[in-house]
């Protein structure tokens, strides 16, 4: 969120003509920084769920910059998610009276971000301006940009919004899909990745010897085991005369003619000295 807020720092510079629509989204990057800060503790009990949220907000913001970078393009809405509903071009005169957004008490960062995952249309409440003079992201249930008391002729599209269950779009479903959008992509792809590396797929620790069995006989398990040996094997076959190999001699003992370790061989003596107790 950092480096994007930089980027559209960058944006404002560089292109005064969209000052005040990348001003907004400075401004709503800025405030979603803050938010996640101040809920760190709630992050790290939502997890994946907040991660990939995130990662998908994040692309289509990244979408609507790279919008308004390429509004000089003719074609622009053939390289964007966002089209136009009339005409290809976006003036600076229809952005006229936008001023610094205020959001309400329910559009919380985890809010907002969990609703843009859904694939579900958001709230005028999720980005909301005040006063009669004020920029939204959306307008009537997301199908537009508007300005002031300006109702800018064009479509946000995401691919990760559908049809809501109560709404019907004019003419033709403007909507693309994830994979027409390069930036949506990359995101629902981050997004997926994030999920599966912070899913815990290991079985419940066994307690006795049905689950104990259960357990060793898992041939995800045995496939996780088999693949920590080889790693560790290849470790020490490799280490050669290193500085690691030192270590590791140093814990479990040079290795001997026959190719074991002295720490092995006093596990297993103390293994038959438990047995032979028993």
């Amino acid at each position: 969120l950092r480096a994007f807020e930089a980027k559209l720092s960058l944006l404002i510079t560089e292109n005064t003509s969209f000052a005040g629509s990348a001003l907004l989204l400075a401004i709503a990057t800025t405030k979603l920084i803050q938010e996640h800060a101040s809920a760190i503790q709630s992050l790290g009990v939502q997890g994946d769920k907040t991660a990939a949220a995130t990662a998908y907000a994040a692309g289509r913001t990244d979408e609507l910059v790279n919008f308004l970078k390429q509004t000089a393009h003719p074609d622009t809405h053939t390289h964007s998610c966002i089209e136009f509903s009339s005409g290809t071009a976006l003036t600076p005169d229809l952005l006229s009276g936008c001023d610094t957004p205020t959001f309400t008490a329910q559009a919380t960062a985890i809010t907002a971000t969990a609703e843009a995952a859904k694939s579900e249309l958001p709230s005028d409440a999720e980005l909301q301006g005040s006063g009669s003079k004020n920029c939204k992201l959306t307008e009537n249930a997301g199908t537009g940009l508007f300005g002031g008391t300006n109702a800018i002729s064009l479509k946000l599209l995401d691919g990760f919004y559908t049809h809501t269950k109560t709404q019907t779009w004019a003419d033709k479903a403007r909507i693309k899909s994830v994979t027409g959008s390069k930036t949506l992509n990359t995101a629902k792809t981050a997004a997926q990745t994030l999920q599966t590396l912070l899913q815990d797929d290991w079985p419940t620790a066994p307690t006795d010897e049905q689950t104990l069995t259960t357990f060793i006989n898992n041939p995800n398990i045995q496939e996780k085991v088999a693949q920590s040996l080889k790693e560790t094997k290849q470790l020490s076959e490799t280490a050669g005369t290193s500085d690691l190999a030192e270590k590791i001699n140093s814990i479990f003992g040079a290795p001997r003619p026959n190719g074991t370790r002295s720490f092995a061989a006093e596990v297993a003596h103390k293994q038959l000295h438990v047995a032979s107790q028993a």
